[in-house]
């Protein structure tokens, strides 16, 4: 969280400290397609499936519904 703000906000005061961190989470998270390539168990990539289906692009995709409170004037005016 400290590199994400760090890095949003451009502190170069933090850059001593969480540079090096920041660094390193690059270079593994860079070659991490790589090496997922030589894994049995690796997720399938949307590219890999997608070509197959009759979705499409689509297959294998889900919506999240999140609700909120409303009040009555949002939803008709003459309930107010």
């Amino acid at each position: 969280m400290d590199v994400n703000r760090a890095s949003t906000n451009l502190d170069p005061t933090k850059l001593k400290n969480l540079g090096p961190f920041a660094n390193a989470l690059f270079h593994i998270l860079r070659s991490g397609n790589i090496s997922d390539r030589k894994r049995e168990d690796a997720i399938e990539q949307g590219i890999q499936f997608s070509k197959n289906d009759e979705l499409g692009d689509m297959c294998r995709s889900f919506l999240l519904f999140r609700g909120c409170l409303m009040s009555k004037e949002w939803i008709h005016p003459r309930w107010t």
